[in-house]
Parts: C-alpha cells; structure tokens; sequence
C-alpha cells in the first residue's frame, strides 16, 4: 500500500498537478494536513505548498487554506517569511468564506499569544468575536478580546 502512495507522491515531484487533483478528488473528501500526507506521502514543505496552490487555483476551498497554513505552520520552513504567507492565505479565507470559523479559532489560538504574530489587535479581536457568533462559550476568544480590548 505504502509503494502505492509512494507513486502518488511521484505526481507532484514530477509537476503532474491535474492527475495528483483529480486523484485526490477521486479518494474524496475534505483536504487535511493528515489526509494530504496521507495520500501523498514523503513530500517537502515547497512540494505540498506548490501543489495545494494548484489545488486552490483549481477549485478555492476554505479547507486547502487551512490545509496550507498548517503545512507552512508545522513542517520544514522552505521559505523565510512563511507569517506573511499564512496571514495572507488565512485573510483570504476570512474574506472569502467568512462563515468558516476553523481558520479563525487556528489563527487565535497559535498567534494570540505570539509576539511575532503576524496578526495585529484588531483582527485577532475581529477573528475572537467572529468565533463567539458561533461558539458564544469559547475561552480562547473571550481571552483575545479581554487582552486586546484594553
């Protein structure tokens, strides 16, 4: 099974981007760090960011950029100022699907506290009151807004 998904992986090294998408597609299902390493195993951080970036381009879901944010957030640095690119991605989604509060909650919760945060007051405070239109009990938010409202 793993030699199977080695060759998936082949896919992308080799820049075949519409057959790596549409096998993805195929397996079904929502874009995830795991299910993404899962599928295509064994690729560097510059590999799953092009490809996702391919996979956005291809049809703009709020869970590729999330999925993106955390490759940057969480493997090998490929890029010196991966803050800028996962404020960027995480406006974007903000923008574009603003009832998507996953991205929101993520955000806070590793940049809230974060004094190289590439969020400023106001839009950590915009995200925390956002989440509490969903989740009016959530700790995290009622913390944000309590710390920057001042």
């Amino acid at each position: 099974c793993m030699g199977k998904k080695i060759k998936n992986s082949h896919l992308i090294k080799k820049g075949f981007y519409s057959k790596a998408y549409d096998l993805f597609e195929n397996v079904g299902g929502e874009y995830s760090i795991n299910r993404i390493i899962d599928i295509f195993p064994r690729l560097n951080t510059k590999e799953y960011y092009c490809y996702l970036m391919y996979a956005i381009y291809r049809n703009e879901t709020p869970d590729k950029h999330m999925t993106l944010c955390e490759i940057l957030m969480f493997m090998d640095l490929f890029i010196d100022d991966s803050y800028s690119i996962i404020h960027w991605h995480v406006k974007r989604t903000v923008k574009l699907f603003p009832e998507y509060i996953k991205i929101k909650i993520w955000a806070i919760e590793l940049f809230g506290e974060c004094p190289t945060s590439p969020f400023n007051n106001k839009e950590l405070i915009d995200f925390a009151k956002s989440i509490l239109d969903f989740d009016y009990n959530n700790q995290i938010a009622i913390k944000i807004i309590k710390k920057y409202s001042k």
